[in-house]
């Protein structure tokens, strides 16, 4: 796994756009918004099943941006996370 979230930061340093799949700001979840102050959010489908959850931001170290990865959660944990697990009515 740490192999592949090494692969995504290469292919994120050298591109000049985000990658992976943008979430719309009225979709993202408050989990992310009140944890992390954030208004983007993207992700990356890895291996395993699992799903690493980023962020761009204005660079700490200087006036560019940076990607700031946020957590790796199972497919299960992101479909929690994201509301779609509904209790089906009887």
């Amino acid at each position: 796994m740490l192999d592949a979230i090494d692969s995504v930061k290469q292919q994120l340093e050298r591109s000049d756009q985000p990658l992976g799949i943008h979430h719309k700001n009225a979709n993202i979840p408050e989990y992310y918004k009140k944890r992390y102050e954030l208004q983007v959010l993207y992700h990356f489908e890895m291996p395993e099943d699992h799903r690493l959850m980023y962020t761009i931001r204005k660079s700490l170290a200087g006036g560019g941006k940076e990607a700031l990865f946020l957590e790796l959660i199972t497919h299960n944990e992101y479909n929690k996370r994201f509301g779609y697990f509904k209790k089906r009515s009887h």
